[in-house]
């Protein structure tokens, strides 16, 4: 009896254990990869191209996580220290180089060049996470054309000014004239309008105003812009003394935000993404957007932004690049347009049959100027860092009336150059 009973006993056990097995086999078999984001206003975008990719993609689970290494990487290294990397992270341009240095990314051109989409791609846009002529980024999530100035129709008309062409760039004189008939004053001398304010610039630093909407000169060893040229003396000087010096900028401002949007100014040297901060703050505000600013009007125009990087040490390297391919196909960034507002990089020159342009003001302007630029210009490469900050500092200081401009452009060149030097000292270490 014992025996009768115990055979099926044991065929029970032994089908469970072939249940246990098979099914260890099949969770080991599962690719799991993790991806790091920093933006939390497209996590739930991002989640749903996950859940599009697993359905498409069988074996394969995608895990979010909101996760930043734009101020320390740290928490990257650490992973990789455990074995255990995410598969895909937030690449910012600024850390590129110093992540190649220490052999922390997986270089991209052998999928690049296999892609099915790379001939939909502006593949122009890579420079920024390029070194040594590798790709080790591709642009994703938060990222598209760059330049351009807002300008309020309502003030314009006000003011008696014919408002800029959407076709042509206003010179300099042109935007000094605008800035001081649109500023306006109460009978006591307060600031109730101001026509520009140089400092928002919409995500662009002052070396890169002064590189591209003033053409400033560069060294042709280093490639670094001469921060202590003529040219950027007389840019810095015109911005202090026309747009800083003459009133109470800081007292109007102290406390506001939004400026353009919430009518504090009239004109802003924008981005893309300042238009759906207008429509979330004003949506009835009446405003056109033209190209930045050139003297010789020419039309320039940038791409940047944010990318997704390989760590070194990750797994399922095929199913990762696929995984990139779907995060910035024109369907996911569909999904962070109607999250955010957010062109995903637009690296895809499809991306216009996807999006409702007109779903929010001014936007079509940008993506079309990519195609109509003149000068189509990336983010410096990292190894150029540092005149960002250097140039900051230097407008910094003389809007803060501590330093005239050329005793602060020069400092900001003596300081980029020793940046220069021990950055090319690491790199040949």
């Amino acid at each position: 009896m014992n025996l009768v009973y115990g055979f099926p006993q044991c065929r029970r056990v032994t089908l469970l254990l072939f249940a246990a097995l098979l099914m260890s086999g099949i969770a080991q078999a599962e690719a799991i990869l993790e991806v790091w984001i920093q933006f939390r206003q497209i996590e739930q975008a991002v989640n749903k191209v996950a859940r599009d990719f697993e359905r498409g993609n069988p074996g394969t689970r995608v895990e979010v996580s909101i996760k930043s290494v734009s101020t320390s990487v740290d928490p990257l290294f650490v992973a990789m220290a455990a074995g255990m990397p995410p598969n895909l992270f937030c690449l910012s341009d600024r850390l590129v180089s110093d992540l190649v240095d220490r052999n922390a990314l997986v270089p991209l051109d052998s999928f690049i060049a296999k892609s099915s989409r790379k001939d939909h791609w502006r593949l122009d846009t890579l420079q920024g996470y390029s070194v040594g002529g590798r790709a080790y980024g591709i642009p994703a999530f938060e990222g598209g054309p760059g330049r351009g100035v807002f300008f309020n129709l309502d003030h314009f008309d006000e003011a008696g000014l014919v408002s800029f062409s959407p076709n042509v760039p206003p010179t300099w004189d042109e935007m000094r004239t605008a800035h001081r008939k649109l500023t306006r004053s109460d009978e006591a001398g307060n600031l109730t309008r101001l026509g520009l304010y140089p400092v928002h610039t919409g995500g662009w630093n002052f070396g890169e105003v002064l590189m591209y909407l003033f053409d400033l000169p560069m060294d042709p060893n280093s490639g670094l812009p001469r921060l202590s040229s003529e040219t950027a003396v007389d840019a810095l000087t015109m911005f202090h003394e026309v747009y800083i010096r003459p009133y109470p900028v800081a007292s109007y401002l102290q406390g506001k935000s939004n400026h353009f949007a919430a009518g504090h100014t009239s004109m802003e040297l924008g981005h893309y993404f300042t238009t759906a901060t207008i429509k979330s703050v004003s949506s009835d505000l009446r405003f056109s957007v033209t190209w930045a600013p050139h003297d010789q009007r020419v039309r320039q125009q940038s791409l940047q932004g944010w990318a997704v990087g390989v760590p070194a040490g990750a797994r399922h390297l095929e199913e990762t690049w696929r995984l990139i391919e779907a995060l910035v196909s024109p369907q996911a960034v569909s999904y962070y347009y109607e999250a955010a507002g957010w062109l995903g990089g637009a690296l895809d020159r499809t991306l216009a049959r996807y999006i409702n342009l007109d779903l929010i003001p001014g936007m079509r302007w940008f993506i079309e100027s990519v195609d109509r630029a003149d000068r189509l210009f990336m983010m410096p490469p990292p190894a150029a860092i540092s005149w960002v900050h250097r140039a900051n500092a230097a407008r910094d200081q003389v809007f803060a009336g501590t330093l005239p401009p050329r005793a602060a452009l020069e400092e900001a060149q003596r300081l980029m150059e020793v940046d220069y030097r021990e950055y090319h000292d690491r790199r040949v270490r």
